[in-house]
């Protein structure tokens, strides 16, 4: 079984203390044991919890609506999928063009600058 501090799970998944204590809060994990110094040890199961929740975190999702994932059937999950799903289009379309007009401003700039030598 590989055991990992609190420390080496926040390093190793990206997280914070503060985000696994939340977790916690929220009995989405929970320690399964402690080292002879005192340290919490989250095992392999925990760990993929963590890497789980952060992975709905990308998707948008807060901690509370995690928890109430997790209690719904699966229709249910199909369909708050589906609407993160929509949302995260969405955005991409508007970063997308955000990063047009970025390019497109940085060669009238450059455009500028070539009239003016």
């Amino acid at each position: 079984m590989n055991e990992l501090t609190l420390r080496q799970v926040c390093e190793k998944y990206g997280v914070t203390r503060r985000a696994v204590q939340g977790y916690e809060k929220h009995r989405l994990v929970h320690p399964t044991g402690k080292t002879n110094r005192g340290y919490l040890l989250y095992d392999e199961q925990e760990q993929s919890i963590i890497s789980r929740v952060k992975m709905f975190q990308g998707f948008g999702f807060s901690v509370k609506e995690i928890v109430e994932y997790q209690n719904m059937d699966n229709l249910s999950r199909i369909n708050i999928l589906q609407k993160k799903l929509m949302a995260l289009i969405e955005n991409r379309e508007s970063t997308d063009k955000n990063i047009s007009e970025i390019k497109n401003l940085i060669e009238n700039i450059q455009k500028q600058d070539l009239d003016l030598q």
